[in-house]
Protein backbone atom coordinates (compact mmCIF):
# COMPACT_ATOMS: atom_id res chain seq x y z
CA UNK A 1 0.00 0.00 0.00
CA UNK A 2 3.14 2.31 0.15
CA UNK A 3 3.34 2.32 -3.87
CA UNK A 4 1.34 4.30 -6.15
CA UNK A 5 -2.10 4.85 -3.96
CA UNK A 6 -3.73 7.03 -7.07
CA UNK A 7 -4.06 3.94 -8.76
CA UNK A 8 -6.71 2.53 -6.40
CA UNK A 9 -8.70 5.99 -6.48
CA UNK A 10 -11.68 6.35 -8.61
CA UNK A 11 -13.66 9.36 -9.35
CA UNK A 12 -16.96 9.32 -8.06
CA UNK A 13 -19.69 11.70 -10.72
CA UNK A 14 -22.80 12.50 -9.47
CA UNK A 15 -25.15 13.34 -12.28
CA UNK A 16 -27.93 16.07 -9.91
CA UNK A 17 -30.90 17.45 -11.06
CA UNK A 18 -30.82 21.69 -11.10
CA UNK A 19 -32.80 21.87 -8.34
CA UNK A 20 -30.19 20.57 -6.48
CA UNK A 21 -27.17 22.09 -7.84
CA UNK A 22 -29.32 25.41 -6.85
CA UNK A 23 -29.63 24.19 -3.42
CA UNK A 24 -26.17 23.25 -2.58
CA UNK A 25 -24.82 26.95 -4.66
CA UNK A 26 -27.43 28.25 -1.97
CA UNK A 27 -25.53 26.35 1.39
CA UNK A 28 -22.36 26.98 0.21
CA UNK A 29 -23.12 30.92 0.10
CA UNK A 30 -24.64 30.78 3.24
CA UNK A 31 -22.05 28.77 4.57
CA UNK A 32 -19.67 31.24 3.14
CA UNK A 33 -21.08 34.46 4.46
CA UNK A 34 -21.77 32.73 7.90
CA UNK A 35 -17.87 31.56 8.42
CA UNK A 36 -16.44 35.08 6.71
CA UNK A 37 -17.65 36.98 9.95
CA UNK A 38 -15.67 34.27 12.59
CA UNK A 39 -12.81 35.08 13.93
CA UNK A 40 -11.00 32.09 15.63
CA UNK A 41 -7.98 32.62 18.14
CA UNK A 42 -6.30 30.05 20.18
CA UNK A 43 -3.73 29.93 22.49
CA UNK A 44 -1.77 26.89 24.43
CA UNK A 45 -2.30 25.35 27.12
CA UNK A 46 1.04 23.68 28.15
CA UNK A 47 0.75 23.45 31.93
CA UNK A 48 -0.77 19.88 31.41
CA UNK A 49 -2.11 17.53 29.22
CA UNK A 50 -4.12 14.25 28.31
CA UNK A 51 -2.43 12.08 30.53
CA UNK A 52 -2.40 14.48 33.60
CA UNK A 53 -6.08 14.07 33.04
CA UNK A 54 -6.20 10.59 32.26
CA UNK A 55 -4.32 9.73 35.57
CA UNK A 56 -6.93 11.54 37.36
CA UNK A 57 -9.74 9.80 35.80
CA UNK A 58 -11.11 12.78 33.90
CA UNK A 59 -12.31 12.32 30.63
CA UNK A 60 -9.84 15.22 27.99
CA UNK A 61 -13.19 15.52 26.10
CA UNK A 62 -15.43 16.34 29.33
CA UNK A 63 -12.84 18.60 30.33
CA UNK A 64 -12.81 20.67 27.51
CA UNK A 65 -16.63 20.53 27.09
CA UNK A 66 -16.32 22.04 30.74
CA UNK A 67 -13.65 24.84 29.53
CA UNK A 68 -16.08 25.73 26.12
CA UNK A 69 -19.36 25.84 29.09
CA UNK A 70 -16.99 28.30 31.28
CA UNK A 71 -16.17 30.75 28.83
CA UNK A 72 -19.59 30.98 27.20
CA UNK A 73 -20.77 31.45 31.18
CA UNK A 74 -18.17 34.50 31.28
CA UNK A 75 -18.93 35.88 28.41
CA UNK A 76 -23.11 35.52 28.36
CA UNK A 77 -23.56 36.15 32.13
CA UNK A 78 -20.83 38.00 33.64
CA UNK A 79 -20.33 40.44 30.68
CA UNK A 80 -23.87 40.93 29.22
CA UNK A 81 -23.31 44.06 27.61
CA UNK A 82 -20.27 41.76 25.37
CA UNK A 83 -21.04 42.19 21.90
CA UNK A 84 -20.30 38.87 20.08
Amino acid sequence: MHGNVCLFVLTAEFNLPDELKSAIDEAKRRYEEATSKLDVDYFVFDKFGKDYLKQNRLSPDSFMQLAIQVCYLKVIVIMPGYCH
